[in-house]
């Protein structure tokens, strides 16, 4: 009976222990000024040399809002050349992290959505669906049971 409390006590304390530490260490490297890094996505609103204002859903408020990302001589860019490549209504995924109180953009990849052509039908050699476009084998003209 002995040795079981005093294993319950050494046990209390080594986990007492590790929680206080672990509970400690997030706010000791935010103290020392470590950046921690983060991402977002959403559309571009808005583009300049210096930052981009993203429109992106907000999972604490549960709602679009508006966030904007400082851009500087170490952003990478993904699928564009640089900002000036990057307009309204782009989708951007953005690698970031907070320094100084601003979000600071690491990488920022643009995906664009394709242009919708209208295909001309007669001159693509297709047919356009009609109720006749099925074989004859296919089309049912009689229930029978």
């Amino acid at each position: 009976m002995k040795k079981l409390l005093n294993f319950s006590a050494v046990s209390l304390v080594f986990f007492a222990g590790v929680f206080a530490a672990l509970s400690l260490a997030p706010k000791a490297s935010l103290a020392q000024g470590k950046e921690i890094m983060a991402f977002s996505y959403g559309t571009v609103l808005d583009i300049s040399k210096n930052q981009i204002v993203v429109s992106e859903y907000d999972y604490d408020k549960d709602e679009e809002s508006e966030a904007s990302y400082v851009i500087d001589r170490k952003t990478e860019f993904k699928n564009v050349k640089s900002a000036t490549d990057i307009v309204a209504g782009d989708s951007a995924d953005i690698v970031y992290v907070i320094s100084d109180g601003e979000r600071v953009a690491q990488s920022i990849s643009i995906e664009r959505q394709a242009n919708d052509e209208e295909v001309d039908l007669e001159d693509s050699g297709i047919e356009p669906a009609g109720e006749n476009s099925l074989p004859p084998s296919a089309i049912v003209t009689e229930n029978k049971i």
